[in-house]
């Protein structure tokens, strides 16, 4: 017999392949929605699979068995760095720098109307949901205290800022470079008041932070209340 099996290859490679995809979403991406399902479902049938199939390929070839070993050895390392890859996961958006030209400017008390109706159909679709009591009068308390209007962009260009979540600079924030992307959307502005005719429509380089989902229900800010994002 010639060493080593191809039954080995099979064992090892669905050995490793189960071992590093189900504990390496659960070290590398403990948020995941994957998580250990990666290694029963995919990379140990598919180490059991590819190993069966490589190792009667190479023990067809004129290797010493010396070389053998090294390639059983050399092919399980290299599954599993791709294994640990491919869990690793991807950075998180922070924001994005924004060219843009405003296509219509409407003040907060103008949009109230449709923030309400917006949380109305969410709540009624979403029964199960604790829903704060009183956010009808914080929203439009807030629309009539808040020196900001609602603007409508039209995006040119976006260059979105992400924060890495891998281990070796977790938490190192970057930005992505220039991409020409025309979007539509609606932002809530305060960086020149509450009057339309402050704003021009050519803006300057403008900043849209993305943000952590509010654990309140509707949010307390205007920009959810209002269902915008916001302009910095």
């Amino acid at each position: 017999m010639r060493w080593p099996p191809a039954d080995l290859w099979s064992v090892t490679l669905g050995v490793m392949g189960f071992c590093a995809g189900f504990y390496g979403p659960i070290a590398l991406a403990p948020g995941a929605n994957q998580g250990p399902l990666l290694g029963i479902f995919v990379t140990g049938p598919a180490g059991l699979i590819g190993g069966m199939i490589l190792g009667r390929i190479v023990l067809h070839l004129p290797l010493s068995t010396r070389w053998r070993w090294l390639a059983l050895l050399g092919t399980n390392v290299a599954y599993l760095l791709g294994i640990l890859y491919f869990c690793l996961p991807p950075p998180e958006p922070v924001g994005a720098f924004l060219e843009a030209t405003v296509a219509r400017c409407q003040p907060t008390s103008e949009v109230v109307s449709e923030g309400i109706a917006y949380w109305q159909n969410r709540i009624e679709g979403a029964p199960w949901m604790a829903v704060r009591e009183g956010w009808r009068d914080e929203l439009r308390a807030l629309a009539a205290r808040e020196p900001a209007v609602v603007l409508t962009l039209i995006t040119e260009r976006q260059d979105r800022q992400v924060r890495s979540v891998r281990p070796w600079n977790r938490g190192r924030i970057s930005r992505q470079g220039w991409e020409r992307r025309i979007e539509r959307g609606r932002y809530l502005a305060r960086f020149a008041g509450g009057d339309c005719a402050s704003y021009p429509e050519k803006l300057p380089v403008l900043y849209t932070p993305y943000g952590a989902a509010s654990q309140d229900w509707p949010p307390r800010d205007l920009a959810g209340l209002l269902h915008v994002l916001r302009l910095e």
